[in-house]
């Protein structure tokens, strides 16, 4: 499965990915092209996540980047607004 997600989503993000860390984050889903909030662990470098899965990623401007990534998804969440759905 595909995942997809933007620079602007993971802006501030920088050190988590690049050491590896897990963090809270919004992904799509590319078949059903639904927001999933999880918390994760997301590469630049496939090579670093090969357990992970394909992380398509946009820059500012919704141009697809040409590196994949990847992200390994630790935990689906709920949005942080389902609090004040009940």
């Amino acid at each position: 499965m595909a995942w997809e997600t933007n620079l602007e989503i993971l802006e501030g993000k920088e050190k988590e990915i690049d050491q590896g860390l897990p963090f809270e984050t919004v992904v799509i889903e590319n078949q059903k092209y639904e927001k999933i909030y999880v918390q994760a662990i997301i590469s630049k470098d496939p090579a670093k996540l090969p357990d992970g899965e394909e992380l398509l990623v946009r820059d500012f401007q919704e141009n697809m980047l040409p590196d994949m990534w990847r992200i390994k998804i630790l935990e689906k969440k709920p949005p942080p607004h389902a609090a004040y759905l009940t």
